[in-house]
């Protein structure tokens, strides 16, 4: 089908589309569409936008480019506005009028729903077009039980297969706290890392007191997301919780009505009230969770907050600007004054052995057999290292974005003796330039990491293993890959917006200390919560993940 761009812009201005034309004429936004004068098919794909300085829309990624050329194709991204991808990809299905490819991570409605309705296709019916997808799901049974549904079914294909490893998490300050302690601080731990909850307030204490010798009183000690919930639970899990739904020695559990999320909440109030949380953190609900108040924490006026891998050691300093940071990672500290010994690790989560949900393909494509083989393609050897970007003689000389970059002498290659070598313009090689901005990273395939750990810095390989370490935790992610029923499915999602709405909310009035924590206010947000659904959602997620454990 065509994608209506008038009428999505004309409904939610949301949705970036942006039709290339090819020799003089628009193509259309359907597979059905061909440049006639080389056969070029055209296939839309919907996903979250990529922004950076090299190029503007995914379309225009250089691998992306050189799939076009391998498979004489036109691959054409549809990208929403970002923090709208939700809205907007509930719009499109909608409308009936959607792209031939879908990166459904951000559906909140039911995926089995849009397969009974006619919307997307059954993967494993076109099998036969992908012998390279199908010897990998045969060779690896946790990978199987991950892609098929309780029905037999493959309803969407995972981005990037195999081992994912941490990319962010908490990070801290350093190097106020090296200056605040003549690079000799006292963890009450004993260790020489920050480990407990107890750790964090010693070093919270030291922030502000840093700041307000400074005359900083609007600097925070600890950046705190609007709603409380870090990314990954990563300050929650040190509490004895996920903040989501999560499994427990095979029971599933809602960490927000648990004893030891009441006992994180006490924790924030009474961090807040101390100043130790940034004053107006309730009303930066636009912030990203994993780039809280950029201008705080890039101008060195946060103490702790979730980092990202770029970000460790002195790559967030700006020395035009006199601004030096020294950033290290911090592991969930653990609240041993309440006997937890053990956080979750959700990064690494053993359970949940796919990350996302992947593509699905719609009806809309006409050609489904032409596009899963351009898929089949990345989970080759060949097409696997376009994970790390084009090289030389895939085009990266004669792409714009690349030479842009200095990068024409592609994203990598290999020595007169065979060594792997990473371009010096990326981050890998020495460079500023982060592999992602231009490699295939967004599509599913393999994720060939092999070539890339050997590079890593110290500063990385420190920041995967911290954020990593609870990685055996008996507390791991519900698997994304759990099956329901199409009503099951769309009772969860109802529930869960009205669940999130309400904590959205109920939690920053606890910790603004707007409403006092105690029992019966406790007892009642609970009650809520389970009103709202969260009953209902635990029992279907436990039959769905007993379901799962038979695959």
């Amino acid at each position: 089908m065509k994608f209506k761009k008038t009428i999505l812009i004309a409904l939610c201005a949301i949705i970036s589309v942006g039709f290339a034309f090819a020799n003089g004429e628009q193509q259309s936004s359907g597979s059905t569409g061909s440049a006639a004068a080389t056969g070029q098919e055209t296939f839309t794909l919907w996903k979250m936008m990529d922004t950076n300085d090299y190029y503007v829309g995914y379309s225009n990624n250089p691998t992306i480019q050189f799939l076009n050329r391998k498979f004489n194709v036109k691959l054409d991204f549809q990208e929403p506005a970002v923090g709208q991808e939700a809205t907007a990809i509930s719009l499109m299905f909608g409308t009936g009028e959607y792209t031939d490819a879908v990166y459904i991570q951000y559906y909140t409605g039911s995926i089995q729903e849009l397969y009974e309705d006619g919307v997307i296709i059954n993967i494993a019916d076109y099998l036969d077009s992908m012998p390279n997808y199908k010897a990998y799901i045969e060779a690896n049974p946790k990978f199987k039980r991950n892609v098929y549904d309780d029905n037999g079914r493959i309803l969407s294909m995972p981005t990037l297969a195999g081992e994912g490893g941490a990319w962010g998490g908490l990070a801290y300050n350093r190097g106020i706290l090296d200056e605040i302690t003549n690079k000799n601080p006292q963890f009450p731990s004993g260790n020489s890392e920050p480990t407990t909850i107890e750790d964090m307030e010693y070093m919270l204490a030291l922030y502000r007191q840093y700041f307000d010798s400074k005359g900083k009183e609007y600097a925070a000690p600890l950046m705190l997301p609007y709603n409380a919930l870090f990314v990954y639970s990563e300050l929650e899990s040190g509490f004895g919780i996920i903040n989501r739904e999560y499994v427990e020695n095979d029971v599933v559990k809602y960490g927000p009505i648990e004893n030891g999320f009441r006992n994180y909440i006490a924790k924030m109030a009474e961090w807040y009230k101390k100043g130790w949380i940034y004053n107006d953190f309730a009303s930066r609900v636009n912030d990203p969770p994993y780039l809280p108040n950029p201008a705080m924490t890039y101008g060195g006026d946060a103490g702790i907050w979730f980092g990202l891998m770029g970000q460790l050691g002195d790559k967030m300093s700006q020395p035009d600007h006199n601004l030096y940071t020294y950033a290290l990672p911090l592991k969930s500290p653990l609240d041993t004054a309440h006997g937890i010994k053990t956080a979750a690790s959700p990064i690494s989560g053993k359970a949940g052995d796919i990350a996302t949900k992947g593509w699905v393909i719609t009806k809309a494509c006409k050609n489904p057999e032409k596009l899963l083989a351009i898929f089949d393609y990345l989970y080759t050897d060949e097409g696997a290292k376009l994970y790390y970007g084009v090289t030389k003689e895939q085009g990266a000389d004669k792409d714009p974005a690349m030479i842009k970059a200095k990068m024409q002498d592609g994203a990598y290659w290999y020595d007169a003796g065979g060594n792997f070598v990473w371009n010096p313009e990326i981050t890998f090689g020495g460079g500023k330039l982060d592999f992602s901005l231009f490699n295939d990273g967004r599509l599913p395939g393999l994720r060939p990491d092999k070539d890339i750990k050997p590079f890593n810095s110290d500063l990385d390989k420190l920041g995967e293993s911290t954020w990593s370490a609870y990685s055996d935790s008996p507390m791991q992610l519900l698997p994304m890959t759990l099956s329901y029923t199409a009503d099951d499915e769309k009772k969860i999602a109802n529930n869960n917006v009205q669940i999130r709405d309400y904590l959205n909310v109920e939690l920053a009035k606890f910790i603004l200390g707007t409403t006092p924590l105690n029992d019966e206010t406790w007892n009642a947000y609970t009650a809520q919560l389970k009103n709202l659904g969260v009953t209902e959602n635990i029992a279907l997620q436990q039959e769905a993940y007993n379901r799962w454990l038979k695959r």
